[in-house]
């Protein structure tokens, strides 16, 4: 994970792949906001079901 700081300061949380960053893999995966990974996470929850016990 790592913040990015827009012109005017603001800090952004985002991640990304560290291997890509250092240059050491060939990894195409684009950085990725905190905030849209938290909301789908909570979108794919909400269509978990637990199936119930025997």
């Amino acid at each position: 994970m790592t913040n990015a700081k827009s012109r005017r300061g603001v800090i952004y949380p985002y991640f990304m792949c560290t291997g890509w960053h250092a240059r050491r893999t060939n990894c195409e995966r684009k950085s990725m906001f905190v905030p849209d990974i938290e909301a789908a996470v909570e979108d794919y929850y909400r269509h978990v079901q637990i199936p119930e016990a025997p």
